[in-house]
C-alpha cells in the first residue's frame, strides 16, 4: 500500500513541526530543548549493530479477518485457513511496502 499525497504531506508537515519548533523550544519538564537534550545522551547511545534478525525489528502488523469459507486474501495471494479460525482475527508480520 502506497501512502496518499494527503498523508505525504501531513507527514513532510509534521516532520517539518518537530524538527523546527518542538525540538527548539524549552520545555518545563526537561528545563532544556530537546534537541539539546539528546544531544547530551550521544556518548550512550548505541547503534544497531547488523545481525540475522534486524529485519524483525521494524515488521508491520495488520490484522484480517478469515472470511465465511475460511480464506483469507492477502497481497493478492489466497490463504486456506483452518476452520477454527472462522471470523476471528489473524495478525500478519511483513516488511514495509517501500
Amino acid at each position: 500500500m502506497k501512502p496518499n499525497i494527503k498523508d505525504k504531506l501531513l507527514d513532510d508537515e509534521f516532520t517539518q513541526w518537530v524538527e523546527t519548533t518542538y525540538h527548539n523550544r524549552e520545555h518545563s519538564t526537561l528545563g532544556m530543548k530537546p534537541i539539546d537534550r539528546f544531544g547530551l545522551a550521544l556518548s550512550v547511545i548505541r547503534r544497531i549493530t547488523d545481525n540475522l534478525y534486524d529485519s524483525e525489528l521494524f515488521l508491520l502488523e495488520s490484522t484480517r479477518k478469515v472470511r465465511p469459507d475460511n480464506n483469507r486474501a492477502w497481497k493478492s495471494l489466497d490463504w486456506d485457513i483452518t476452520d477454527r479460525l472462522h471470523q476471528k482475527g489473524l495478525k500478519y508480520r511483513h516488511c514495509f511496502p517501500w
